[in-house]
């Protein structure tokens, strides 16, 4: 009895020992703000996005949307100087408010 909640202790320790590591490789992986004019001109150069929105946001922060004509999108969070990508995706469509 003694060996299985040995065991069973081991499993859980391990269990929680993967979770710790899995959560800081995410968190290290995850992509960093960067300046805003290099990003936006990657985004035109990779993607072909260009602005197609923008907006206050809170504090001094302010939103901007980019898009392109294949449906690519970014969403991005800048204080005017470094831009952080908020979400990114595909297939996005303009709705003409119909």
């Amino acid at each position: 009895m003694r060996i299985l909640v040995a065991i069973v202790a081991a499993l859980i320790l391990l269990c929680l020992g993967m979770i710790v590591h899995l959560d800081k490789a995410d968190a290290q992986t995850a992509t960093p703000c960067v300046p805003l004019q290099p990003l936006l001109d990657r985004l035109v150069k990779a993607f072909h996005e260009f602005i197609v929105l923008t907006g206050k946001a809170a504090g001094d922060h302010q939103m901007i949307v980019t898009m392109s004509d294949a449906g690519t999108f970014s969403v991005l969070l800048t204080d005017g100087k470094q831009a952080c990508i908020v979400i990114a995706g595909e297939k996005a469509v303009l709705d003409n408010g119909i």
